[in-house]
């Protein structure tokens, strides 16, 4: 799961954006990720549906890099 806050602008006034986006990565990348919390990254990839079953959207990583600042 992917947590995202930022402020942007919208109609001249600032906005709070938060919001948590379910994510997927697998191979070999998946093994250097799959315990770590609390970090900030960066990640790309595609936003595809879940599953056959469930149409939510779901974010598959395809880079991922700890975001440095």
């Amino acid at each position: 799961m992917l947590q995202h806050e930022s402020w942007q602008e919208e109609n001249g006034q600032k906005c709070l954006v938060k919001f948590e986006l379910p994510a997927k990565l697998i191979g070999k990348e998946a093994l250097n990720w799959q315990h770590r919390e609390g970090v900030q990254i960066e990640a790309s990839g595609f936003l595809a549906q879940r599953s056959q079953r469930y149409r939510n959207p779901m974010l598959r990583i395809q880079n991922i890099k700890e975001y440095k600042g």
